[in-house]
């Protein structure tokens, strides 16, 4: 035994002799006294040690079978005595213990003590002997050491549970015990108790736990509590209770507490596992004994709790009851990853709580199940993996293992057993916990098995099928009603690291996979939550930006995945909210695009002091080390744009391009700051704070509280930080380098907090980060240069688009960088032999750009201009040539000079198939609109060039080819193009220099060669043989060089006749998806700049109605949204008829449809006729989609009803004027039809929506003159508003199509606002129902068919689901595109709608920043807006920057963007687009498109 092996103490080495008996049994030689009587004197403390090492001595040196216990009784007797066990002195209480427990040893199992005795001796041991073991310092430790060994060795301790009442000495036992260890003892000095200790005293305690009869509940409770030993909450408010107030810190023993297990903990483990029988039953009982007692407690009080929110971390709101709960399960967290056994009994109660009344008993059991799966212990859960955006060298996912930090122990998952399997019954009522009724248990629930995904179980495994399925209930819960839920869905994901987003959550799809986890978190971008959208928007931006350098290599499963993220983002752009605005702002510049990427200084502390030098060297001199901080936060921009999809991009660069204008208002806001100069003001103070005023309030109508804006705005202007205003300027300078912006915004920042102005900052960010270069920046320009050269990993496109964008909206960036880039295009000179452009292009194009605004900073030697001669003769690329052309006459002095050999040198042998002879097309082009006079010398030869040998000459012909389009443009087809550039180009430097007449004699050809263009679908060729390629591409630039025109000179306006406008405008419906859409946008983006465009054609759009292709239709109707919100919105210092230029434009969309080659004919068959007739409503329907409301219906109505007034004004005959007459008819009804269900929806005048909105308008409107002409008599006028044009077989089957289309999506503009959030509920059904029978019952007296009045009582109910705004797609067809724009709502029947704000809706306004930042670089235009009778023309009276905070006041919603592109053809409706015929006539498209909708 080691009793036997221990060396006594130096003091008691002399040797005792054995006695020899002859009965072969030893007896006791020690034979001195060691009591005395009472009276008498005390032994000396000296003798009485003596004598005590003696006999210990002696004892220790004896053996069980060879001792005569009775020669023990008499020193037995002694030892027993109070004047030993409560000697004063330590050492007499140290060596009686010894020699007591060798004597129990020796007698072992009789003790020759009695109760009492033993009482006494137990109680010296409890109370003295052990508790001294915490000071290992002390002289008597041997004993001490000798007494405990014994005890439990021998295991004469179960003696003391045969005492009366042995809980008295068991509970200090074991307080005792565990305190030692745990260094919280009264004796404690510090030092770390020895190992051994910690055994014995385990082994003496799992003793007394076997033997003990009853154990005591406060045992249990101490042996329970030290697993709270590394509850954080413990750590931070330690027990002081028995701690002296001076004793030393163990510093060593703090630092295990945080990294490993404490050896208290360990000997409770150790205990738990020795006996798992008797602990389970004991631990069972402590668990039920909480868990019943605090059950009824928190019954009782569940009442008043049910209104608070049962927060189990904050524990100044704990109710006692829930106190104790959350202690108790936390300890079951704990013991399950220690001893899972003992918890056989303890889990069937968690089970019961799942499904208990009272919520905090279920959120517990919800939390604590969860945990127990994910081995997830009382310490908690382990930090979230590392996922920086800022970090670099970005991570790989191959390595991003190795960059996570491994955990404590105390932290690490850990599951025995595999919880799910052990209790598997348990774990699936905790899995029904997703449908709990509270959402707080929801919340808990899907944080939980998020932890359960993270962790893979506790390391204990999910089989495939079990990951997917929870993976899927999380996707559930981003969908959830509460958005509690949703932000804990969210919080959940975020957990993940890069590895477990793209191996796990990544297995059902990415960002742009429908129903995948990753889609429906992008969904939540647009959540009506502030809190639901922020904590998802910088989830899915951090999951882009710390797999931006896989992205960036195009490395798979990334690219596929998570490419889409940024997309997901900006789209949310399109939602008009200005709190998105101010979030995408946000995560834009802390999360995709890092201010402080690449975080060279942090990275380099880590490094060697010499490698730190090195790179801060690097970072200081812009990339003369060996990184480019630079280049790498280009190649992240780039990364960045090449993720973006087309509509996200317009919103990236519509971002940037309102910098400029951001800009403008901030310089001038900070000009007025120095003005007031802090409320102290010379003179003109009235003046100045009215300026201040006008500023301020400009500025706060752009961010979400614009009390709050223009709060601290005025109190930044009061505090006048000179200093600060620098900093600002610094920031939006163009000529500031990126390091000199980022340096001034957070030295700004840091003057803000040091001021005690840190609220200040919420403000000002927002509208630092949308004024400051920070992506378009010269720091940049370099490296984007070389890489749209290099194109290294796939980045020249974006690079050259970046180029692209940067020329034409804020070529002042370039400034720094032109010197270099002329140099690299002179390196480049072409000459007749180049085959390739190498990425010239885009640089001249760039330098383009910037020449048309700051020519000065561009070179003029002569070497330069050479090289741009050059270019314009020799270059591969046509459109390199042009903007060379550009360049040259915008820089060189003699400009003339070149001008006119570049013409001399094109025109002189000149011959199709020549060398570069698309080249001299392009310069010709290029150099008719900028040096017209030089060109006109040469006249003859160009137009020749252009319409004889180009034009007119069809070199592969093809008879009656058809039309068709092809993405491929042969030499020949490109020619055409540029020849007829060239005579467009021609008419548009006349410039207004020539008078009039001569104006409209070289206008008329010009006019005529497009007109035929776009009658004849492209063909000018008499013999009908143009290429069926050719003539498309034809017919779209034709119509776009017509709307060109018409934009540039007002004279151009009025020359395209009605009948010509007619013809152009049948390109919208042209049966090449291309050609319209091209046309359109084109249309979209001439219309909202400052152009000479008559407000006549905004009519084109609505053509639209009847197109296939959803993504081209709806972002028309988005946009004419927008556009009638704007003008609705001009009425301060604005024309009084701006405020009605939509309204006032359905006369002309009447016209329009007069004249459209659709209509019926007169001898047509007379069903099929009115059929025909009544599907043109549908034309005006998407007009009242678009324009209607409540207020303006009555002036709507009041202009179809004055078209019936007149005649036709364009060709004057009866037929038109009756076609006229006839759809004004049919106009009135359809708004009839359309005013009673529009009240309806919106239930004006009560639930039961009966107020009549259609009233009699009470002003004058009239029509256009040019194409509306008066009656003839007064007698033909009454006979005509006598008679009803509209057939009245025709009422039902317009009853049924404007009910269809009302139906299938309500369209009006605040329709999105009164979206109901909880749309699926029986409720709502109730309320639809009823409203239906009312309609039923209002309009008994109008005649239906029975199919058209069942759908009457159909349409409030499909209203109350698809109420996200009105479309003219009817029937199943379009269910698939409903659902595709509403995929974020709930799906199932019992889900809700709750939160997504994708309807077209919401960017009814996205572009009105459009009048500001339109493109008016393309083709070289110099557009200057002038002001003919119908423009949409902002004039204003102010100087330049007062005009800039002008439009951004009239644009408050801060959006620059138009309506979303028809870039994807997305998968159209059930009918596709009509096939072309072989003629490719544009008059069979439309029927035959409208026949197959009906069929």
């Amino acid at each position: 035994m080691p009793a036997r092996t221990r060396q006594g103490p130096s003091v008691a080495s002399e040797a005792v002799d054995p006695e020899d008996t002859s009965a072969g049994l030893r007896r006791l030689k020690f034979n001195e006294p060691l009591s005395w009587r009472v009276g008498r004197s005390a032994i000396p403390i000296a003798d009485l040690l003596q004598r005590l090492q003696t006999l210990a001595q002696e004892l220790r040196r004896l053996e069980q079978e060879e001792i005569d216990t009775d020669s023990l009784k008499k020193v037995s007797q002694e030892l027993a005595s109070a004047h030993l066990l409560a000697h004063k002195d330590r050492g007499v209480r140290a060596w009686a213990a010894c020699c007591i427990v060798d004597v129990l040893r020796l007698c072992a199992p009789d003790a020759p003590f009695t109760g009492n005795q033993l009482k006494d001796i137990f109680t010296c041991i409890v109370s003295s002997i052990v508790p001294a073991l915490g000071d290992p310092s002390n002289s008597y430790n041997a004993q001490h050491i000798y007494v405990l060994n014994s005890l439990a060795e021998v295991k004469s301790i179960v003696l003391m549970t045969d005492l009366d009442h042995p809980d008295s000495l068991i509970i200090p036992l074991f307080t005792s015990c565990f305190d030692i260890v745990s260094g919280s003892s009264k004796t404690s000095t510090g030092e770390e108790v020895a190992k051994n200790v910690e055994f014995d005293m385990t082994r003496l305690l799992v003793t007394v736990i076997d033997e003990t009869p009853v154990l005591a509940a406060d045992v249990v409770d101490v042996i329970v509590a030290q697993f709270l030993r590394i509850d954080p909450r413990a750590m931070e408010a330690p027990n002081k209770r028995g701690k002296r107030g001076d004793a030393p810190v163990d510093a060593k023993q703090g630092t295990l507490l945080l990294k490993d297990y404490p050896p208290a903990y360990n000997m409770a483990k150790a205990i738990c596992q020795a006996c798992p029988e008797r602990m389970t039953s004991h631990i069972s009982q402590y668990f039920n004994n909480v868990i019943i007692d605090a059950s009824a407690e928190g019954a009782n009080g569940s009442s008043k709790g049910g209104h608070r929110k049962p927060n189990l971390d904050d524990s100044d709101e704990e109710g006692e009851d829930i106190k104790e709960l959350s202690k108790a399960h936390r300890l079951i967290r704990e013991l399950w990853r220690a001893c899972p056994e003992v918890l056989q009994n303890v889990v069937p109660q968690l089970e019961a709580e799942l499904s208990a009344e009272s919520l905090s008993l279920r959120l517990l059991a919800t939390q604590t199940i969860g945990d127990l799966t994910a081995g997830i212990g009382v310490a908690g859960p382990p930090p979230p993996p590392p996922m920086d955006p800022a970090a670099y060298p970005p991570v790989a996912i191959e390595e991003y293992a190795q960059t996570i930090p491994q955990p404590s122990v105390l932290l690490t998952p850990f599951s025995p057993k595999p919880f799910s399997q052990t209790h598997s019954s348990t774990y699936e009522s905790f899995l029904s916990r997703r449908l709990d009724k509270s959402a707080s248990v929801r919340a808990a629930w899907v944080t939980v098995v998020g932890r359960i995904l993270l962790t893979s179980a506790g390391g204990s495994g999910l089989s495939e099928s079990e990951e997917q399925s929870l993976i899927k209930h999380i996707a559930s819960m981003l969908r959830d009603a509460d958005e509690k839920v949703r932000v804990a869905a969210v919080d959940a994901i975020s957990n993940f690291g890069l590895t477990q987003v793209v191996n796990k959550l990544g297995a059902s799809g990415g960002f742009s996979t429908p129903d995948s986890v990753l889609f429906i978190l992008a969904e939540r971008v647009k959540d009506r939550k502030p809190q639901v959208r922020e904590h998802a928007t910088q989830t899915l931006a951090r999951i882009w930006a710390v797999a931006v350098g896989e992205i960036e290599q195009a490395n798979e499963p990334a690219v596929t995945l998570l490419k889409d993220g940024p997309s997901k983002i900006f789209d949310a752009f399109f939602t008009n909210d200005p709190d998105i605005h101010v979030l995408i702002d946000r995560v834009l510049f802390d999360i995709l695009l890092p201010l402080n990427y690449p975080p060279a200084k942090s990275k380099l502390t880590r490094s060697s002091s010499s490698q730190s030098q090195k790179q801060k060297d690097s970072q200081a001199s812009e990339g003369d080390g060996d990184i480019d901080v630079d280049k790498i936060r280009a190649r992240r921009i780039l990364t960045l744009l090449k993720s973006l999809d087309e509509k996200a991009k317009k919103v990236f660069f519509a971002m940037q391009a309102r910098q400029i204008s951001m800009r403008t208002a901030m310089t001038v806001y900070l000009q007025a700051c120095e003005e007031y100069n802090g409320g102290v003001m010379e003179k003109d103070q009235e003046r100045i704070k009215a300026q201040l005023s006008k500023v301020i309030d400009t500025l706060s109508k752009l961010l979400p509280d614009p009390s709050r804006t223009s709060a601290d705005l005025w109190k930044f202007a009061k505090v006048h930080d000179r200093r600060g205003y620098q900093l600002i300027r610094f920031s939006m300078a163009a000529v500031s380098d990126y390091r000199t912006v980022v340096k001034a915004i957070k030295e700004l920042g840091r003057r803000l907090q040091s001021s005690n102005n840190s609220s200040l900052l919420d403000t000002l960010t927002p509208l630092l980060y949308r004024s400051s270069s920070l992506v378009f920046n010269r720091s940049h320009i370099p490296a984007i240069m070389s890489l749209s050269r290099t194109d290294e990993n796939g980045l020249a496109n974006p690079a050259q688009e970046m180029l692209r964008e940067i020329s034409s909206r804020n070529p002042e960036v370039l400034e720094a960088q032109v010197q270099e880039m002329c140099k690299d295009l002179e390196s480049q000179t072409p000459s007749s032999s180049t085959k390739d452009g190498a990425g010239t292009e885009e640089i001249l194009k760039a330098c383009s750009g910037f020449a048309k605004k700051l020519p000065s900073k561009l070179p003029k030697e002569r070497k330069f201009l050479q090289s741009l001669v050059s270019y314009a003769l020799h270059s591969p690329s046509p459109r390199a040539a042009k903007h060379a052309v550009s360049i040259l006459m915008a820089v060189a002095d003699k400009k003339e000079m070149y001008a006119k050999g570049l013409i001399q040198k094109c025109v002189s042998d000149w011959a199709y198939g020549s060398d570069r002879f698309l080249t001299k097309l392009a310069t010709l082009s290029q150099l008719n609109l900028l040096a017209p006079r030089e060109a006109d010398d040469e006249s003859d030869a160009i137009i020749s060039i252009a319409v004889n040998k180009i034009l007119l000459t069809n070199r592969s012909p093809q008879p009656d080819a058809g039309y068709a389009w092809s993405d491929v443009v042969d030499d020949e087809t490109a020619a055409k193009e540029w020849a007829l550039k060239i005579i467009v180009n021609r008419l548009r430097a006349k410039d207004g220099s020539d008078d009039e007449e001569d104006f409209r004699a070289h206008a008329g050809p010009v006019y005529d060669t497009l007109n035929k263009l776009v009658v004849n679908d492209g063909e000018l060729s008499k013999k009908k043989d143009t290429p069926a390629t050719q003539k498309s591409r034809l017919r779209l630039l034709a119509a776009r060089s017509l709307l060109k025109l018409c934009a540039s000179h007002g004279l151009c306006d009025q020359l395209l006749s009605p009948r010509d406008f007619n013809s152009i405008a049948l390109v919208a419906q042209d049966p090449v998806l291309e050609v319209r859409s091209g046309f359109i946008s084109q249309l979209k983006k001439k219309l909202v700049q400052k152009t000479h465009l008559s407000y006549r054609w905004y009519t084109v759009p609505f053509l639209l109605a009847f197109e296939p292709i959803a993504s081209l239709k709806d972002s028309t109707l988005t946009w004419l949204r927008s556009r009638a919100s704007f003008f609705s919105q001009q009425t301060n210092g604005k024309r009084s008829d701006q405020q009605t230029v939509m309204e006032s434009l359905f006369s002309r969309l009447l016209s329009l449809l007069a004249y459209h080659p659709d209509y019926p004919p007169a001898e047509m068959e007379e069903s099929t006729r009115v059929a025909e007739l009544v599907d043109f409503s549908r034309y005006i329907l998407f007009y009242l989609q678009a324009v209607a409301n409540e207020h303006n219906l009555s002036l709507i109505f009041h202009i179809a009803q004055r078209v019936k007034q007149t005649r036709d004004g364009i060709t004057k005959t009866d037929e038109m004027s009756t076609r006229l007459h006839t759809l004004s008819d049919l106009a009135q009804a359809t708004i009839r039809r359309f005013a009673d269900i529009y009240s309806q929806q919106r239930k004006f005048g009560g639930a039961a929506g009966g107020t009549n909105i259609l009233q009699t308008y009470p002003g004058k409107m009239g029509v256009p003159s040019s194409i509306f002409a008066p009656m003839g008599s007064h007698r033909e006028a009454q006979e005509v508003a006598d008679k009803n044009f509209f057939p009245e077989e025709g009422e039902d089957l317009l009853d049924r199509i404007v009910r269809s289309v009302m139906r299938t999506k309500s369209g009006s503009h605040g329709s999105a606002k009164k979206r109901k959030p909880e749309s699926a509920e029986a409720g709502g059904d109730a309320s639809a129902t009823k409203k239906a029978r009312k309609d039923k019952e209002k309009k008994p007296a109008r005649p239906r068919k029975s199919s058209g009045s069942a759908g009457a009582t159909r349409t409030p109910k499909k209203k109350k689901k698809d109420d996200d705004g009105w479309s003219s797609d009817e029937g199943a067809a379009k269910k698939a595109s409903t659902a595709a724009r509403r995929r974020s709502s709930r799906g199932a029947s019992r889900r809700v709608s709750y939160a997504d704000r994708d309807s077209d809706e919401d960017d009814m306004e996205m572009d009105e920043w459009e009048e500001e930042q339109a493109d008016e670089q393309e083709e070289a235009e110099g557009e200057e807006g002038g002001a003919d009778s119908e423009e949409d023309n902002d004039s204003v009276d102010l100087p330049d920057k007062e005009a800039a905070l002008d439009e951004i006041l009239s644009d408050r919603e801060d959006s620059p963007l138009s309506s979303p592109p028809p870039t994807s053809p997305q998968k159209p409706t059930e009918q596709a687009p009509a096939k072309p015929s072989g003629n490719g006539k544009r008059t069979s498209t439309l029927p035959n498109r409208r026949s197959s909708r009906r069929g």
